[in-house]
């Protein structure tokens, strides 16, 4: 009896663990494939170009969305620059390109209809010379 009691209770915290895991809604990639799926993924790359993958879970309900990018510092975020996104209003999934070149941490979220946050997510660019 004793057995199945902690059987139990372990199963019971698995569940609620797996439960509780944030669902990614902004990805960093080097492309998407024609069906929207991230190509290469990940929070470190190297200087350049990325592709986000933004994944909502209600429609956007807009036709743009607004993209902030914080820089990272030590004890603070300070805005590094914005810009737009043209979305579908009736669609949950969007691309766009980003560019980062300066090595260092940033911070992006994204905001649609009424300044909702959509998506967050961070990224690091690293020097590999």
């Amino acid at each position: 009896m004793k057995n199945i009691l902690t059987t139990l209770i372990l199963l019971a915290v698995l569940m609620f663990l797996g439960g509780c895991k944030k669902k990614e809604t902004l990805l960093f990639c080097e492309g998407t494939t024609p069906d929207m799926k991230g190509v290469k993924c990940g929070t470190v790359f190297t200087a350049g170009d990325l592709t986000l993958l933004i994944k909502s879970g209600d429609n956007f309900e807009t036709d743009k969305l607004t993209a902030v990018v914080y820089d990272l510092k030590e004890y603070r975020e300070e805005q590094a620059r914005t810009f737009s996104i043209d979305v579908k209003p009736e669609e949950q999934t969007a691309t766009a390109p980003l560019s980062l070149y300066a090595e260092g941490k940033y911070r992006l979220r994204i905001y649609g209809k009424d300044k909702k946050n959509v998506a967050e997510g961070e990224v690091e660019i690293v020097d590999t010379y």
